[in-house]
Parts: structure tokens; sequence; C-alpha cells
């Protein structure tokens, strides 16, 4: 699989969007693909950043950019033109990720074809996407804050649990969660850029608190930040503080840290799975809901917005701090368990998400899909189903204009569909009930919530006066009831219910 990745860096918008990518990157490097960076108008520092990874970098010809917030989308001319130059360099790429800003439905559309799927990181969810599947690994992402806003065949990979991080962070995810007993060791971050040098700031409010206890300050300064000369000069003779700069091993300055000081942005998810609470502030608006919700549930303090941050703000807020708890702790591995990266990665891998009409030949995988023990746990009374009963059940499934048995495929790079998983509806008065379970191998994906949407939209064609689905969901299947509620449905008695077409 040949994959281009489309992202830019620069001191104004910081580096988080290549280095989440680098990330997904180097899983589908695992994977067995091949992957290059499109960026435009590439720093040396980020390009020397990719090429020690090993990625090629793709140089887009620079151009006159709007003057705009960077999370508006550029204007659709200056979209298409960017979508022209990217297509020249990905004429061969059998997919596309777009973590970008400035780039929304019409390049996504521009870059998409009948072999080639296109990937969109989003935070937003303020937008329309127009991609094959959309990531989102916010706390609020759901798929209704998308509806009308992405084509009901895009996939949705929602949640910290699809969140990109490196290996080192995914190699924490057995840790046992533990406290900290005192307050001796900070981490202070504000990212790659920090073009409002707000790490000054930081710094200052962690001279003024005047807390003996902290002994060690790590600092780390990001290649794109244009400030950290001048920090260093600055604040160089003061003992405490060791300054970092090209970290390759973050993960190991968040295990030895008691505690965070910093940006609230994508380092939250790296937080969680070091077990990592903090003191955040909001470097750009879309920082703002995950730092608050953050805050909410009581694992960061949250100071607002860089702009508006004094140093004595920060030295009260440090003064208050209390070493984290192993509650807190075990709270941020369950948000985040550092295998996001492998996910994603596996999910591009499988391809677009389609359905098809059952037929008799696929009678042998369904016997075996079906008499999975997972499958089987949650079905009937769980006992393995004879072939001769299941021989009889499929010819009749087949026969019966009441019921539909579809099968769900992938079909990635290679053009062979992959099965994936298995729909079936009964009609009822009003509409149909849906039964649904996954090929063994495949849960942890999203796969489950994708295809009961994708597969009430072909009932909702197929059957137009349908009025809503109702699904009967064994109580202690979990996996199974997220998925449904991912896909729209709600508890209504003793069943899960979703409403189609007009009430």
């Amino acid at each position: 699989m040949r994959v281009i990745v489309r992202a830019d860096a620069d001191q104004r918008i910081g580096g988080g969007h290549v280095m989440r990518c680098a990330v997904l990157g180097l899983a589908l490097r695992g994977q067995g693909a091949d992957v290059a960076f499109a960026i435009r108008d590439p720093a040396p520092e980020t390009r020397a950043l990719l090429e020690t990874w090993n990625f090629p970098v793709l140089a887009l010809p620079a151009q006159a950019l709007p003057e705009q917030p960077v999370e508006q989308l550029w204007p659709e001319p200056l979209m298409l033109r960017d979508a022209e130059d990217t297509a020249r360099l990905a004429a061969e790429a059998d997919a596309i990720v777009v973590d970008h800003y400035g780039l929304g439905a019409a390049w996504h559309r521009a870059m998409r074809g009948e072999r080639r799927l296109v990937l969109a990181l989003d935070d937003m969810a303020d937008r329309a996407v127009d991609a094959d599947l959309l990531l989102y690994p916010g706390l609020s992402a759901s798929a209704q804050a998308y509806a009308g806003l992405v084509p009901v065949r895009c996939g949705l990979l929602l949640g910290p649990r699809y969140a990109l991080l490196r290996p080192q962070f995914a190699a924490d995810k057995g840790a046992a969660a533990q406290g900290k007993a005192a307050l001796r060791r900070l981490l202070v971050c504000c990212g790659s850029g920090d073009h409002g040098n707000i790490t000054a700031r930081l710094i200052e409010g962690v001279l003024q608190a005047g807390l003996p206890g902290l002994v060690h300050v790590d600092v780390v300064l990001g290649g794109l930040n244009p400030h950290a000369d001048a920090l260093q000069r600055r604040f160089g003779a003061e003992p405490r503080l060791h300054f970092h700069h090209a970290v390759e091993d973050m993960a190991a300055l968040m295990r030895a840290a008691d505690l965070f000081l910093g940006a609230g942005g994508g380092m939250t998810w790296e937080r969680c799975a070091a077990g990592l609470p903090g003191i955040v502030v909001a470097l750009a608006p879309n920082q703002r809901p995950l730092s608050e919700a953050m805050a909410a549930r009581g694992i960061d303090a949250y100071l607002g917005d860089g702009a508006a941050l004094t140093p004595a703000k920060v030295a009260e807020a440090l003064r208050q701090a209390t070493p984290a708890s192993a509650e807190a702790v075990a709270a941020m591995h369950a948000l985040c368990d550092g295998q996001g990266a492998a996910r994603v990665a596996r999910r591009l891998c499988l391809g677009r998400l389609g359905l098809r009409a059952a037929v008799a030949e696929d009678g042998e995988a369904l016997l075996n899909w079906r008499n999975a023990p997972f499958v089987r746990r949650f079905s009937g009374d769980g006992a393995e189903i004879p072939r001769a009963d299941h021989e009889k059940w499929l010819a009749a499934t087949l026969a019966n204009p009441a019921r539909h048995l579809l099968i769900g495929e992938c079909r990635g790079a290679d053009a062979a569909p992959q099965p994936v998983g298995v729909l079936r509806y009964d009609r009822i008065e009003d509409g149909a009930e849906i039964s649904v379970y996954l090929v063994p191998g495949l849960d942890g994906l999203a796969l489950g919530a994708d295809l009961i949407r994708l597969g009430d939209y072909w009932l909702h064609k197929t059957m137009p006066a349908a009025r809503r689905v109702r699904a009967r969901i064994h109580p202690e299947n979990q996996a199974s009831i997220q998925a449904f509620r991912r896909a729209g449905y709600v508890a209504i008695a003793d069943h899960y219910e979703r409403r189609l077409g007009p009430p």
C-alpha cells in the first residue's frame, strides 16, 4: 500500500499535525505500507525530522496564503490548487492522509478516487468532511456531532482510543496505576512551536511559586520554537531548570515527572498513556474543549487561553497542585491506552467499507463466523450450531422476502474484498429488527458502528416506508451496546432503537 500524507508545519501552526501523522506513518509502515509526506515549503527542521524516520519528503511549491486564523478553511480555489499540486505527487498512491485545517471537503473530493482512499484527521467537528475515513480522537467526539457533516459511507474513528501515539507510549499500556508521593519533578512543554512564547511565562510562574520540594524542572523546547535560544540565555543559570531539544523519548520524561505544565493539545493523550496529569493552557482555540473536558473530569487544572496567562496565575496554580492519586492515573490510562496508531493503520489498510447481499456460497464462512466463541457467547443459548441446522437456516433466510442478510466487506489497495461483518434485518410492523456481528479478530476498529450506520442507510433506501430499526442486545455485550450507541441508537424499554426518515 502506498500512502501520501498531506500536512504542514511552521512556527505559526506548530508541528503537531506532522508529528501525529509521522506516528501513523510508522504504524502504517508496520502494516507493510510505503509512506511519504507532501508538505508545502517544508522547514529544514521538519524535513530533517521526517528523514530521520526515513519518510521521503515531497515538497509542494510555496504559495501565498490568506491572512486568516490557522483553524479556518482556505478559500475553495486555493484548496483545489493545493489538491492539484498534491495529486501530481500522489498519482500512484492508494491512500491519502490529510491533517490540515485549511483543506476541507472540496479538497477531499478532488483527491478521492475509485481506488484511492482519503483519511481526514479533524479536531473541530464544525465543517464538512468528504473522506472515506475520519479520525477525531477528542473526548467529545461522537457520530451525532458529525451528523450532516460526513457522508454515510465515511467510517468514523472517534475518541481517545484512536489517538496517534508513538510506540514508546504504547509500551506503557500494562503499567500499574501508581500515585505520586510528592511534587518534586515538573515537566514544562508548549509543543513544537510556541509562537507566543508562553513557555517564558510558565517558567516565570514556576520560579515565583517558590515550591521548596520542587527540585527538578524539565523544559522541552520544540524544534519550531523561535524563542529557544533566548529562553536558555534568560533562564539557563537557574539550577533546577533542565532544557531539552528534539526529545526522542518524551514518554520517559513524562513518566519521571510528577506534574505537567504546558499546552493542552495533542500531548494530552500522551500524558494519559503515561499517567501524568497537568496544569494546562490553550495555545489555540481547538485546544479549549479538550482542556475544559479534562478539567471537568478532575484530571487537569485549566488556566484558560495562553494569551491571557500571567506568571502569577501559574504560580498560584502550582501552589495549589497536589500529586496525582492512583485513581487519577488509572482514569487517564482508561481514557487512552496508547494503541490508537495501530488501530487506525489497520483500519486504513482494510480499505473502503461496503455491503453486498449474502449468497449460498457464503455458507461455510457464515457457519465458521457464527460459531466463533465470542459470537456464540451473546447469541441464543450459546451452543455451537450444527452444519445441517445452519444450511437449513441459510436456505430459508435467502428465500424469505421479509429477511435481508448482508455481508460487510472492506476493499483495500489490492482490490480484494475482505469480509468484516454480517448484518441481518427482519421486517417488523413499521421497520426492521437488526442483528449484527463482526468477523472474529476485527474488534477495536470501529467497524461495528460503521457497519450499522451503512446498513441502516441501505435499509432506508430499500424500505423507504421503514420508520425505525430495533436492536435487542445481550446486556453483558458492552462492545455491541457501544457500537449501537455510536451509530445513533438509544435505549427504549428492553431494546435499542433508531428512528429512520420523517416521524
